[in-house]
């Protein structure tokens, strides 16, 4: 399980700068967050607000569409929160090196995505992780930083 979450890492790397705000990023380097998962709230550059869900090294797990209110993405995480431990809530989709996943609701709408993942072990992976930390991970609100 380890080498998995360690290849997720790997394999996501590249989405931290683009995901979170520099000061999210310099937090979670220097130590400062340090917790199983964490949703991050921010504001796009368009005025729009997104959330997302990252494991303690930053990488994000999961990443949601654009909303127009802050709001909309408070509930957003609600909806994954009360879905991700269900195994049939997620659609894993994807072909030769380029696998991902959705999590549904219950009436199978999209609350949210994963980036790219290298192989089906590395989404496999990265499911487990968004199941067993989502419930609990706590919202850090950087659309207000």
């Amino acid at each position: 399980m380890r080498k998995l979450i360690r290849k997720v890492r790997l394999a996501t790397r590249k989405l931290v700068t683009n995901s979170y705000p520099r000061v999210i990023v310099r937090l979670v380097i220097e130590g400062r967050i340090d917790l199983a998962a964490t949703f991050f709230i921010r504001r796009t550059q368009r005025g729009e607000y997104e959330f997302s869900l990252a494991e303690p090294g930053g990488m994000p797990l999961l990443s949601s569409a654009p909303y127009s209110h802050r709001s909309g993405a408070v509930k957003g995480i609600h909806s994954v929160r009360a879905n991700a431990s269900i195994p049939n809530r997620y659609l894993r989709n994807g072909s030769s090196g380029e696998y991902y996943f959705v999590l549904t609701s219950g009436n199978r709408q999209v609350i949210c995505h994963s980036p790219m993942f290298q192989s089906p072990a590395i989404m496999d992976a990265a499911i487990e992780a968004v199941m067993e930390t989502a419930s609990g991970a706590p919202v850090i609100d950087a659309a207000e930083a």
